[in-house]
């Protein structure tokens, strides 16, 4: 690898936390414009955090807190300039093959659809996988799961991103299916910067140029893979080769605990981005949709008491909370927080009627455009919560917005979010309604302009 290359990413003593808990302290990484760079680590150091944090994936997360420095393509990371990222095990198991591919194609609207198709077969073409042709087809769900992650790859890649981030590609794969993933991250690593977790040491020499060990909360070592394999300089890589663990070393809870506490804010340059931090960090599970204004949770009083999860809703900002449950919470004491409690049940895993739909979507848009701000809750907020949004998704679109760019979009925020076949069809029928009959909506913002990936204050930012 040319270690002399422009760097497509730059961390300097970037950190993440969740409220008071911190997952990377102190984090120096720096990635070259090409080629395959591997991050390894013991389970649960933050690996997934870091690459979940750099692609925005945690911005709707009130609890969030980053410091540091993070420059991706020499400029300051923003919703709008950040590398793209294929989680553990993702699948976007709606619509077909075809689809998936092309819409990621940059320009797409501008594109007629012989034009589209012509574009994929190159690429596919390109990275030797001319005969996912006969797979374009058929729906995402038909297939097995490393066509799936194959194709999550290419999607990625078609957007044509500086750095493409993949985390545990060959997850519960065998060496036989593994094999058609490896092959592709080696031929993407030829044209961009490539960032990939993985457990496998021997995949992970195949597809590292770069090795880096992440633990105990910081980069333990960067180097190349030959040196890193054969001959480590830290202690905690050798430690790691040999156990697969790292011992503790300075950075304790205590010593981070006291450097942070001696932070400051330091006033950034012209160019960096201040990170606007919510002053609560809403019950356990809560994430924002739309910042302030639309967000979803499991049901007040699941993992907490019932007050306890009262009282962080109405601290967030929360002033009506819609239950989609057939149960219904305690309404007098939602009042005693001043939260205005709604029903709409909908019976677990099951979809909305497009009727309900429809009166949810326009209710949240009449709440919003006066300022209200509310939450969505079903009993583990996940599966109902996560359908009644993405619903809200397509509606505030206009018809713009189809099934698949919604789910993606929501699964962004939390992975969890729908969780059957008939909620992921749902949408695809809720989509094709709300694009022949384009309602009116109230929502004053564009779905087109807005990320769920807010703005990092990674310009030295206060924690």
């Amino acid at each position: 690898m040319n270690f002399a290359l422009p760097h497509t990413l730059s961390l300097q003593k970037f950190g993440v936390a969740f409220a008071d808990r911190v997952i990377l302290h102190s984090v120096d990484l720096s990635l070259p414009a090409k080629g395959c760079t591997v991050l390894l680590g013991p389970s649960g150091t933050g690996k997934s955090t870091l690459l979940r944090t750099l692609a925005g994936f945690n911005d709707s997360n009130p609890a969030l807190r980053t410091w540091g420095t993070a420059l991706y393509d020499g400029i300051p990371m923003t919703s709008h300039n950040r590398p793209v990222l294929l989680m553990q095990k993702s699948t976007l198991l709606i619509s077909n093959v075809l689809e998936n591919l092309v819409s990621a194609l940059p320009n797409r609207s501008s594109l007629t659809k012989s034009l589209q198709i012509e574009l994929l077969m190159d690429v596919l073409a390109r990275y030797g996988l001319s005969r996912l042709q006969d797979v374009l087809p058929q729906k995402m769900i038909e297939l097995n799961v490393e066509t799936q992650r194959m194709i999550g790859i290419l999607r990625m890649t078609i957007s044509n991103p500086a750095l493409v981030m993949i985390d545990e590609p060959t997850a519960d794969l065998d060496p036989i299916q593994a094999e058609s993933i490896l092959t592709l991250i080696e031929r993407i690593r030829e044209e961009r910067s490539v960032l990939v977790v993985l457990h496998n040491l021997l995949q992970a020499r195949r597809l590292g140029e770069q090795i880096v060990l992440l633990a105990n909360r910081v980069i333990q070592e960067q180097a190349e893979s030959g040196k890193f394999f054969s001959n480590p300089s830290s202690l905690s890589a050798k430690a790691f080769l040999r156990t697969g663990s790292c011992p503790e070393g300075a950075h304790s809870d205590n010593f981070i605990a006291a450097h942070l506490s001696e932070r400051r804010v330091v006033t950034s340059s012209a160019t960096a981005l201040t990170r606007r931090i919510s002053s609560a960090c809403g019950p356990n599970g809560f994430r924002w949709l739309l910042p302030d204004r639309l967000g979803g949770m499991p049901r007040p009083g699941l993992i907490h008491d019932i007050r306890y999860d009262f009282d962080a809703v109405k601290a967030v900002g929360v002033t009506h909370l819609v239950s989609l449950t057939e149960n219904a919470v305690d309404t007098a004491l939602a009042g005693e927080f001043g939260i205005n409690w709604l029903s709409s049940p909908i019976p677990d895993m099951a979809p909305p009627t497009v009727a309900q739909a429809v009166s949810l979507c326009r209710m949240i848009d009449e709440l919003i455009s006066r300022s209200q701000t509310v939450a969505i809750h079903c009993l583990a907020g996940l599966g109902r919560t996560g359908t009644v949004l993405a619903a809200y998704w397509i509606w505030a679109g206009k018809g713009n917005i189809n099934a698949l760019q919604a789910l993606e979009f929501v699964r962004r925020i939390e992975s969890g979010w729908v969780q059957s076949d008939r909620q992921l069809e749902f949408l695809e029928k809720f989509a094709l309604i709300v694009a022949n009959e384009r309602p009116q909506t109230s929502a004053s913002y564009d779905p087109f302009s807005y990320s769920p990936s807010r703005d990092l204050a990674l310009q030295t930012s206060h924690f």
